[in-house]
């Protein structure tokens, strides 16, 4: 009902708002909201361990669930290089050789980490640069 200035009347108004509000608590509480959730038990890292400066490789990040069941979490996972002299590893799990060395590297998904160490060497045939210094 709208009173003599045309604004309507609060209780009205109230009311749809309130069953509104009733019902999104029903169903809320209907709505199971943990119910048969899986928790992410380990990660594990796979690829080659070791690369050629300057190759690629791309690794796959594999969860393991409560319910021991396994998924591919390489694009949801989280890289990191210990090392970005060494090697860099790309959002997606590329990783690239860049000077030879050993390097880990990191998967972090859901809270949980692997590391998987890499080592990165020379080309065949190629020449380390070495600095002499003449006193």
């Amino acid at each position: 009902m709208a009173n003599s200035n045309g604004e309507g009347d609060f209780i009205s108004g109230i009311i749809p708002m309130f069953m509104m509000i009733m019902m999104m608590g029903v169903l809320t509480a209907l709505i199971p909201t943990n119910a048969g959730a899986k928790t992410v038990v380990s990660l594990a890292i796979t690829g080659s361990s070791s690369l050629v400066v300057g190759g690629s490789e791309q690794l796959t990040a594999v969860v393991t669930y409560s319910d021991d069941s396994t998924d591919d979490a390489t694009s949801d996972s989280v890289w990191s290089s210990s090392n970005l002299m060494v090697a860099t590893v790309s959002p997606f799990g590329l990783l690239t050789g860049v000077a030879a060395g050993v390097v880990t590297i990191t998967a972090t998904y859901s809270e949980v980490s692997a590391t998987y160490q890499v080592t990165i060497t020379a080309p065949a045939g190629s020449r380390i640069p070495i600095d002499i210094v003449w006193d």
